[in-house]
């Protein structure tokens, strides 16, 4: 019984993934993003030995179809309004058949409606291509940015050019050979060893996983990366202390004579204790700066950012100041954990090397 509940569930929930996906589809194809609305469907088609939804099969030919004439009249009437979006339409068309094309063929088999040749898949590969060459023939290397884009460009061109095809490596390793990678680090107004040498290491490695840049740190440099730091203060376990007197209400027995009767009675007594408050804080603030600059001293990019990261803790600890009276005492706080140096120059210098990857992330586009 416990198997055929499981199995219902089971099926409930992939069909109600199978609706999800095939709305999620619908709802990307709407706004003529096809590539994206397909990926929903292909990942239900890559399981050749499982029986695939014929909704999902439909569905996938509807919007296959779709995409290919939506393209195909982009492209033909030249409707993307500009030759950058132009390539980004011709992308989308190649991978529309090369998505199709990598397809198990059992699957395509149940796609009768999708009409398709592999010359078709050539000539949007060709198209594709030639028209990146085009668009870094075009673009003059009179600036970093334009012969960073320019080597990028002839890099996608690569990625999807065939071995034959010798022109466009040509092409590449032209740009490539044109492109300034030597970088200098330089760091400014740093006085704390500890910190700069820990900054450093976090800056080359985000500058190396880049796969763009050659540390250099001798005068024979192309690019110039500049950091600074102003008002820096670091202020590590600074202790506090105060103490206070608090009270816990005990209530203690006596006897009284009422009517010739010995009587218990209880009276409320409040007891003294001492609570000690220690405290510890760190801190660590200052102003960042960082710029880019080109083999002329021209600044590709700059950014200027506040950093700072404090953290304050307290733990208690109890006295008894009435040794008349026993009472028990809240239980002894041990000091707590604090992050160490390191642990603080890395949550105070996260923003920067966030920022600094995203700059270096709009550098790249073109």
């Amino acid at each position: 019984m416990k198997k055929i509940v499981s199995l219902l569930l089971a099926t409930m929930l992939f069909f109600s993934c199978v609706s999800s996906d095939i709305r999620y589809a619908n709802i990307a194809a709407e706004n003529n993003n096809y590539v994206t609305a397909l990926s929903y469907l292909e990942k239900y088609l890559y399981k050749p030995e499982k029986n695939v939804d014929v909704k999902i099969l439909a569905q996938y030919q509807i919007l296959w179809n779709k995409g290919r004439d939506y393209y195909a009249t982009i492209i033909s009437q030249n409707l993307a309004g500009n030759s950058r979006n132009m390539l980004n339409y011709k992308e989308d068309f190649y991978q529309l058949y090369k998505n199709y094309f990598s397809l198990p063929q059992e699957i395509k088999e149940k796609l009768p409606t999708i009409v398709a040749g592999s010359e078709e898949l050539e000539n949007s590969r060709r198209n594709f291509v030639a028209s990146y060459v085009e668009y870094g023939d075009r673009l003059p290397p009179i600036s970093y940015q334009n012969r960073l884009h320019k080597y990028l460009i002839y890099k996608k061109a690569s990625d999807y050019a065939l071995p034959t095809e010798i022109t466009i490596q040509q092409k590449l390793q032209q740009a490539n050979a044109n492109l300034e990678k030597n970088i200098k680090l330089e760091l400014l107004n740093i006085f704390d060893l500890y910190f700069k040498n820990s900054v450093q290491s976090k800056l080359e490695n985000t500058l190396l996983k880049e796969k763009l840049f050659i540390l250099s740190p001798s005068g024979n440099h192309d690019l110039l990366f500049q950091v600074k730091i102003d008002n820096y203060h670091f202020l590590q376990n600074q202790p506090s202390f105060s103490t206070t007197t608090e009270y816990k209400i005990i209530k203690e027995p006596y006897e009284k004579i009422e009517n010739g009767k010995i009587v218990k009675e209880y009276k409320e007594i409040r007891v003294p204790y001492q609570k000690l408050i220690y405290g510890k804080k760190n801190q660590l603030s200052y102003l960042c700066s960082y710029t880019l600059y080109d083999q002329h001293q021209n600044i590709i990019f700059q950014r200027s950012l506040p950093c700072r990261i404090e953290e304050s803790k307290t733990w208690h600890q109890y006295i008894t100041l009435d040794f008349t009276h026993f009472i028990e005492l809240p239980k002894n706080e041990i000091e707590p954990g604090f992050l160490s140096q390191e642990e603080l120059i890395e949550k105070s210098f996260s923003p920067v090397i966030k920022s600094l990857k995203q700059d270096i992330k709009n550098l790249k586009k073109y």
